[in-house]
Order: structure tokens, then sequence, then C-alpha cells
């Protein structure tokens, strides 16, 4: 079932894209209870915006994939 892995590597894609704005956000929340006028850098939000749309972007495959292992597609 080729479509069978291909949606379990998405999904483990997707958990390890994750990690990176997941850190960023903790990292950001722990600075705002040190600092009350910590403010997140442009940068650093746009990286963290940028991980989470390729992270929607590969979610979009999952469905396909199902629907393509339900029809038997692949096998």
């Amino acid at each position: 079932q080729p479509f069978f892995w291909a949606k379990m590597a998405t999904f483990a894609v997707i958990g390890l894209i994750s990690i990176v704005p997941t850190r960023a956000y903790f990292a950001w929340v722990k600075a705002a209870k040190t600092n009350a006028a910590f403010a997140v850098a442009e940068a650093d939000s746009k990286r963290a915006r940028l991980f989470v749309m390729i992270e929607i972007h590969l979610l979009a495959l999952v469905p396909l994939f199902a629907a393509l292992m339900a029809r038997g597609i692949g096998s």
C-alpha cells in the first residue's frame, strides 16, 4: 500500500516540522514572562509562520492519500 505509507510519511514530516514553531512559541512565552516589554521579532514570527504554512499544505495531502488508499489505487 504505497499511499498508506505516503500518508504515514506525511504525518511524520508534519510532526518533525512542527518542532521548530513549537520551540519558538515556548521560548516566546518564557521571554514574555520574564520581560513584560518583550515583543517577537518580525523575522522570528515570519519563520514560525512559514513552518506552520508548510505543515498546513502537507496536511492537505493526507485526505488525498486516504482517498487513494480507500479506492485501492496503487495496490
